[in-house]
């Protein structure tokens, strides 16, 4: 499939924009669910646009398509945007049904001529004056065969969004720092 209006998620770009990942919607754990929703909700207003990036639905495919659409018509902003994730399992036509206005496997912001940010759900090779800002690993050092430096992941236990600005000057200050245990199950 296509990416559904790539160039619309890459005109909305900006530090204000808010991230999150690795919600993991899941169909049995309402609670769960409801904890997220409480969490974006808390974050993000009307106005405000919203990246999932990646790995929406639960594991396994452990949600359905009506519990993610019902999750998505609940959060505050109708400004959200999905960068698929390897758990994201339904076609890019069905996202765009459930209120996705953007769906895509990676989006470049462009924060000045000579720096790139790459948006995506799993860790990419960058080379200098390159960010990457991700989900997929949930804060390990499993980075298999990449240097994390200039990688950002923005998974929160507390599925809290994070703005891009804040991810950007977290990794220019040099205060990001993957966590030291190791996931094997990636």
């Amino acid at each position: 499939e296509h990416p559904y209006n790539q160039q619309l998620l890459e005109t909305i770009l900006s530090p204000d924009t808010y991230i999150v990942g690795d919600l993991h919607i899941n169909a049995k754990d309402t609670a769960k669910t409801q904890m997220i929703l409480r969490s974006i909700n808390g974050t993000v207003s009307r106005d405000s646009d919203l990246i999932i990036i990646g790995d929406l639905d639960g594991k396994k495919g452990t949600s359905d398509e009506k519990t993610i659409s019902a999750f998505i018509k609940k959060i505050n902003t109708k400004k959200i945007y999905l960068i698929l994730g390897n758990n994201d399992r339904y076609s890019i036509k069905t996202y765009v049904k459930m209120g996705f206005r953007a769906v895509t496997d990676e989006v470049v912001y462009k924060e000045s001529a000579m720096k790139k940010v790459y948006l995506t759900h799993c860790p990419r090779k960058i080379g200098p004056n390159e960010y990457n800002v991700h989900g997929h690993i949930h804060g390990s050092k499993c980075y298999w065969n990449l240097d994390w430096h200039n990688h950002i992941d923005v998974w929160d236990e507390n599925y809290v969004p994070v703005k891009l600005s804040d991810c950007l000057e977290r990794l220019e200050k040099g205060l990001y720092t993957a966590r030291t245990e190791i996931h094997t199950g990636y």
